[in-house]
């Protein structure tokens, strides 16, 4: 094994981001897809339900 291969990132395991800090919660949730698709769901038929009731 040469040193490149052992200090080349294995595909499974992701590089780690500039600086080693970790990502924000925040961030790691705005970038889930299926989060936004759940949040482009619930908050318009949320917004429509408290509309119409009131």
């Amino acid at each position: 094994m040469t040193a490149q291969e052992r200090s080349s990132p294995s595909p499974r395991q992701p590089e780690a981001p500039e600086g080693g800090l970790r990502v924000p919660a925040a961030q790691r949730l705005l970038d889930d897809p299926y989060f936004l698709l759940l949040i482009g769901i619930a908050v318009p038929t949320a917004i429509y339900l408290v509309w119409h009731v009131a």
